[in-house]
């Protein structure tokens, strides 16, 4: 995102201080509709002249629709770099080790969200500071052309201290096992943000944006309907999602991403609890009855990943 505008128009409508971050630091942010639910979800980074607004493919429709809709006569322009842009995530406590042994003169960003350019003269673009998996990380950019030459390198030095290459499936582990609501799963629709209890994805003293004065009114005059919770399943098959949750007779909520944690040696999931409920047991409707679900706070906490 470009324009002189760019800052001013994307502070007015997302959830965070667009206007507060300097270059080299990073967001979380949503756009919500007037009623405080959420339209997408996207990361925000702040380069030198420009904005670079981070989301999952599924998200790219609706979020060009809504920066259309409010774009009114701004001076700013976006374009599409799915096909100019390629990530890594390198994960682990030696993360920060082979990044040091293969680019000395890298300084790596420490604050979440926080980034810096690559070294002249190598594939590595950009490298950003991503920790919020309950392990050390950084997300690499590189071009497209560069992408498995990178992996090669980081591969090949990374063996040295037993780095493996992962896939959608540990990723989607991870995020569970942290608690972190995905667009389709947790971040839709539906969910009035106030309900996932993430204030690092809002600003509540920014000033004006869509849908604030319905986050504030709940935040300290009234409560969610529901919230984002972890649960520990009986047995080693997760139900397909989403599962609609029971207490007695009574629905109270729907589990949202459920799978087996080898870590945990769990069958875990993330759903949303009515408020108000305190039993701490529920049951979970699956195709093969109900199962006994023990509700937990997030993230899970597990440890001794390697």
């Amino acid at each position: 995102m470009r324009g002189k505008d760019r800052v001013s128009f994307l502070h007015n409508i997302l959830t965070h201080d667009i206007k507060g971050l300097q270059t080299g630091q990073g967001k979380a942010a949503c756009l919500l509709d007037r009623q405080g639910k959420i339209r997408f979800f996207c990361l925000v980074h702040a380069l030198a002249g420009e904005l670079l607004m981070e989301m999952e493919p599924s998200a790219l429709a609706i979020a060009q629709e809504e920066l259309n809709r409010y774009r009114i006569s701004e001076e700013v322009q976006w374009e599409e770099l799915a096909g100019g842009l390629r990530t890594i995530l390198l994960l682990g406590p030696a993360s920060v080790q082979i990044l040091q042994t293969l680019f000395k003169e890298l300084s790596l960003p420490t604050a979440p969200l926080s980034h810096t350019e690559g070294p002249p003269d190598s594939d590595l673009l950009r490298v950003v500071r991503r920790d919020e998996l309950l392990v050390p990380g950084f997300q690499l950019w590189t071009a497209p052309e560069s992408e498995e030459g990178l992996q090669t390198t980081l591969l090949r030095e990374g063996e040295k201290v037993g780095l493996e290459k992962g896939g959608e499936e540990l990723l989607e582990i991870l995020r569970i096992e942290a608690g972190i609501p995905r667009p389709g799963r947790e971040l839709i629709p539906s969910v009035i943000l106030n309900e996932l209890e993430r204030e690092d994805f809002w600003s509540a003293s920014k000033g004006c944006f869509v849908g604030q004065e319905i986050l504030v009114r709940i935040k300290h005059r009234a409560h969610p309907p529901r919230l984002l919770r972890g649960f520990l399943l009986e047995g080693n098959s997760p139900p397909p999602c989403p599962a609609e949750l029971f207490l007695g007779a009574d629905p109270v909520g729907t589990l949202t991403s459920a799978l087996f944690s080898p870590t945990l040696n769990r069958t875990i999931a993330l759903g949303f609890l009515k408020y108000g409920v305190e039993a701490p047991r529920v049951e979970a409707e699956t195709p093969g009855g109900r199962v006994a679900v023990e509700v937990v706070k997030l993230p899970f906490g597990a440890s001794g990943r390697p």
